[in-house]
């Protein structure tokens, strides 16, 4: 009786677009990013480095979740820089104007008119695939200091890096080889990273070269969150991954 209740409000639900799961609460789901997050990064105040900020949506949602946490914004465009900073600076540890990658130097940031997938990328030509980017259009472009997080790392002043998440429109994989010294060093002990599975900017790195760099560093995938998808097939998602323990 119990079970076929169960599979009748499952089925009513699914019918309406909503699933349930169940696990216990100290076991991973790999459903929601907020459930998970905290089962992971066990400390009272971690240090969270929130690469490619924007204005703040990240940094929202890690001080709901842990409200002490010390936390790092990157963001290197001037508007979202200037949000960011009037939002959060009074919340964050610091909020640096630069961006990360794989070399020290200077680079064109390009700007969208929709903020969000502005990037150091310019669009693939494959990038209508995805939904809504055939009517986004280049609105700017601005020159932008870019360093390595190997190079920047006597200059935070932290002592470890609890999580790092990275959301760089197509130069994921670039800030990733620019801390590959301290991801080899134990030193970090998530990776919060967005993947494509699809082309969306020119010269991006696919989440395959993604996976391998960290899985070479001693990185394990938790499970992949927020969900996107062109049609059946899966286009972007969140990559989280952990530090094997035998690593740490």
């Amino acid at each position: 009786m119990v079970r076929r209740l169960k599979r009748t409000v499952r089925r009513f639900l699914a019918a309406r677009g909503y699933s349930v799961s169940w696990s216990l609460p100290w076991q991973i789901a790999g459903v929601h990013l907020e459930a998970d997050l905290p089962r992971i990064i066990e400390e009272d105040n971690p240090i969270i480095l929130d690469v490619g900020a924007n204005v703040g949506q990240t940094v929202d949602l890690m001080l709901k979740l842990f409200p002490n946490a010390k936390i790092l914004a990157f963001e290197p465009a001037s508007e979202p820089f200037t949000v960011l900073t009037a939002h959060y600076g009074d919340r964050c540890q610091r909020i640096l104007k630069i961006a990360l990658g794989d070399e020290d130097g200077v680079q064109t940031f390009t700007k969208y008119s929709s903020p969000e997938y502005s990037s150091l990328h310019t669009f693939h030509s494959d990038a209508s695939q995805h939904e809504g980017i055939a009517n986004i259009q280049v609105v700017g472009s601005e020159e932008v200091t870019v360093r390595t997080l190997d190079s920047l790392w006597p200059e935070l002043g932290v002592p470890r890096i609890d999580l790092l998440k990275i959301d760089t429109q197509g130069h994921d994989l670039a800030v990733l080889r620019g801390a590959a010294s301290l991801l080899r060093s134990g030193l970090i002990g998530a990776v919060l990273v967005e993947v494509m599975f699809l082309n969306m900017y020119s010269g991006e790195g696919s989440w395959l070269q993604i996976a391998q760099t960290l899985e070479s560093a001693g990185y394990k995938l938790v499970d992949f969150y927020e969900k996107h998808r062109a049609g059946h097939v899966l286009s972007w998602c969140n990559g989280l991954f952990v530090l094997e323990p035998s690593r740490s």
